[in-house]
């Protein structure tokens, strides 16, 4: 006769080898699928205080995250060129890029085409003026791009002296 250890022994191989077939055939399955987890949609009431208030603190939430974000990109440096990874990088002042002098004397609005007149050039929205490219060209200014900066130029009217 058998050994009560024995007897548990293959009572549990049995169990464990019908689950296994049962899973291969997709008749069970140990883990539950998006489809069968899902029950009904949870509904919450929501006063507009309430709302009100989740708002504020997302907004604050989300100026102190950009904050901290503004302030790891002003401590970060980056080089082109390999440097030594045992002495620390000094980090040089950047002064803001100054705008090339650039005269708007008239623009041709148009919906389809707009066309402006700096510095005696007639350009349009994606042309270049040295390193600066024409980003926008409106009604009564121009919004132009230099070193990574928007910069807008608006058109001023000139009076002439009649005599």
């Amino acid at each position: 006769m058998r050994t009560k250890r024995e007897v548990v022994f293959i009572v549990v191989l049995v169990v464990v080898l019908v689950l296994v077939w049962l899973w291969v055939l997709g008749v069970f399955s140990p883990k539950k699928t998006a489809e069968r987890s899902v029950g009904k949609p949870t509904v919450v009431e929501i006063t507009a205080a309430e709302l009100g208030k989740k708002a504020e603190e997302t907004a604050i939430a989300l100026a102190d995250w950009l904050e901290r974000q503004a302030e790891l990109g002003n401590t970060l440096i980056y080089q082109r060129k390999p440097r030594d990874p045992f002495i620390p990088p000094i980090k040089e002042e950047v002064l803001p890029a100054q705008l090339p002098k650039l005269v708007l004397t008239g623009i041709a609005w148009d919906e389809v085409r707009p066309l402006a007149v700096i510095n005696d050039l007639v350009v349009e929205e994606g042309d270049r003026i040295g390193e600066v490219k024409i980003v926008n060209i409106y009604f009564d200014r121009v919004i132009v791009e230099y070193s990574y900066n928007k910069f807008v130029i608006n058109l001023v009217e000139v009076e002439e002296k009649t005599k």
